[in-house]
């Protein structure tokens, strides 16, 4: 069996999500970081929030509208936004609008970053 230098897992348009959360760290074989694809629908927000022990979350909305509340605060976000949360502070979604509310959310250990593409990046 040839041995790839890459991995690949097909989502699917984002219009047609069948899931609400698809974690990607095993289908990829991520050593660095959890990557997940989440489809929030309309009228959904969780009941309670929850904190990570060492993991920043970084949430990037994909497509439609809603809030990302952190520690009872409210951030408006749409398609396009980037919010970063830290790990202590208590996080969850709400999604009060008729569409789907999709996100992709990066988890990596917070402060963990040694190189990144301006200091890690070379030419082959």
């Amino acid at each position: 069996m040839e041995t790839k230098p890459y991995s690949i897992y097909e989502i699917g348009p984002f219009g047609k999500i069948g899931y609400d959360k698809l974690f990607l760290k095993e289908r990829l074989g991520l050593t660095s970081m959890e990557i997940s694809v989440n489809r929030w629908p309309p009228g959904t927000e969780p009941e309670r929030s929850h904190r990570h022990y060492n993991n920043e979350e970084i949430y990037l909305i994909l497509q439609g509208e809603g809030e990302i509340i952190v520690e009872d605060q409210a951030i408006p976000v749409k398609e396009g936004t980037v919010v970063r949360v830290p790990p202590q502070s208590a996080r969850r979604h709400r999604n009060r609008t008729n569409g789907d509310l999709i996100a992709l959310v990066l988890q990596a250990h917070e402060n963990s970053l040694v190189t990144w593409t301006m200091t890690d990046g070379y030419f082959a």
